[in-house]
């Protein structure tokens, strides 16, 4: 391999070559490199898995989006083009992080030392390296020779579940309901998005991976997430929600809230349908989404044009109301703004959004960790994150699954038991299969 001519810049070099026949999971799989990265998009256009680390940004402190950000568009800028950061930040980063979170920081960039790349229908495969003067290429060289593009398949072990336990309990769930419900009377506190943490501990560790897989070709109409800072432990999902998406300064968001299962028939599914466009309780639930997202960007855009109307998305399990924006922002206005603007929307938190992270760092009994935090990458003009939701933390053979209901003064404690058990049933069918 000969090494490519770069700049004196003390950033981030970045080559690709073409590839053949390589499924970027698959790849990721057979790779031994402890830190593993991988995002893709629900329509097909993008899919990245990564191997190692080129660079990374990480810290366990409490941090302000426009900081870090600005931060990682500062060594942006001193890279070559296509170098991109993959990762996330906790739900809230006030809140000390539990044991389990304690490897992922209160937030954690990262530039894959190897990715394999699909772009539509061009595959790649990139290597990145940081051109500080000390042998940096001879080191991916090296590095290189272990990097793995054909494997031989392993048995499935097989792996039993044992117990499953949910924080909280669902007598508990119904009294942290009718706890919010009471609040409600105040006038103050108008919605709070409560969740629950169900923990399923299995005969051995679990491969994550696979679990990923699994799940994307359950649900490919989604933003597939995957972090893993250690072997064994990893940050997963298949989340319906982008908190925005931004090429130079045009941006898109969207707007979801508001939940129905997926009917077993053509004709319950329509009757779910119906019943989601009609419902009072979710109609309110979806506007203080909607007026959140449409007043952040009205106050960062020059121009902005959005649905007048929600409609319904689909995903396997369950449905949703959704409204689609898209505008352009002013020229001043940086990811940074964006983040600190849009997170947390009322969609994963509440509203008002002070009184709600109060309600919920006082309510519920676990830590969200990244959990319903925005997860994503940034470039050099384009930027892209998802909210982490419908997701679970594997450690060893524990799997925590994460699913939260908007509360309003409509709500009834049983009913939104039930929507959270549907929000994990993709997890749920995956598990049942193996």
């Amino acid at each position: 391999m000969k090494e490519p001519q770069v700049s004196k810049n003390k950033g981030i070099v970045r080559f690709e070559i073409p590839v053949t026949d390589i499924n970027p999971l698959d790849w990721l799989a057979w790779q031994d490199q402890a830190f593993k990265t991988y995002w893709s998009t629900g329509d097909g256009q993008f899919e990245m898995a990564g191997a190692g680390t080129a660079d990374l940004i990480s810290g366990d402190e409490s941090f302000q989006f426009k900081t870090l950000l600005d931060r990682i568009h500062k060594n942006l800028a001193a890279s070559s083009t296509g170098v991109r950061y993959y990762g996330g930040t906790r739900f809230d980063g006030k809140q000390k992080a539990g044991t389990s979170w304690q490897r992922f920081g209160a937030y954690a960039f990262v530039v894959p030392q190897f990715e394999v790349v699909r772009r539509k229908d061009e595959l790649r495969f990139a290597c990145n390296f940081r051109n500080n003067g000390e042998n940096g290429f001879q080191k991916i060289q090296s590095a290189l020779q272990k990097i793995r593009f054909e494997h031989t398949e392993k048995r499935p072990k097989e792996i039993i579940l044992i117990d499953r336990k949910d924080l909280p309990a669902k007598i508990d769930w119904v009294k942290d309901i009718k706890r919010a419900l009471r609040e409600f009377n105040s006038g103050k506190l108008q919605k709070v998005v409560l969740a629950r943490k169900s923990v399923f501990r299995f005969s051995q560790n679990l491969e994550p991976l696979s679990l990923l897989k699994a799940l994307k070709n359950a649900n490919p109409r989604a933003f597939h997430f995957y972090f893993q800072p250690e072997n064994k432990l990893a940050f997963l999902g298949a989340t319906p929600e982008r908190l925005y998406h931004r090429l130079g300064r045009e941006i898109r968001s969207d707007a979801v809230a508001g939940t129905r299962p997926r009917g077993k028939t053509a004709q319950e599914d329509a009757h779910f349908r119906h019943e989601l466009l009609s419902s009072d309780k979710d109609r309110r639930e979806h506007e203080f989404v909607f007026q959140w997202v449409r007043d952040v960007l009205t106050k960062m855009c020059e121009t902005l044009q959005f649905d007048s109307k929600a409609t319904i998305i689909q995903q396997p399990a369950v449905q949703h109301l959704h409204r689609h924006f898209n505008g352009v922002l002013r020229e001043s206005i940086s990811d940074g703004d964006l983040l600190a603007g849009l997170h947390p929307t009322p969609a994963v938190g509440g509203f008002p959004t002070k009184l709600a992270m109060e309600n919920i760092a006082r309510n519920e009994p676990f830590d969200r960790g990244w959990y319903a935090g925005p997860v994503g990458w940034i470039g050099h003009d384009e930027a892209e994150f998802a909210v982490a939701i419908r997701s679970g933390l594997v450690d060893g053979a524990r799997l925590s699954l994460f699913s939260g209901a908007g509360i309003v003064p409509e709500s009834n404690p049983l009913s939104e038991w039930d929507e959270i058990e549907s929000k994990i049933s993709n997890f749920l069918i995956i598990m049942n299969r193996h």
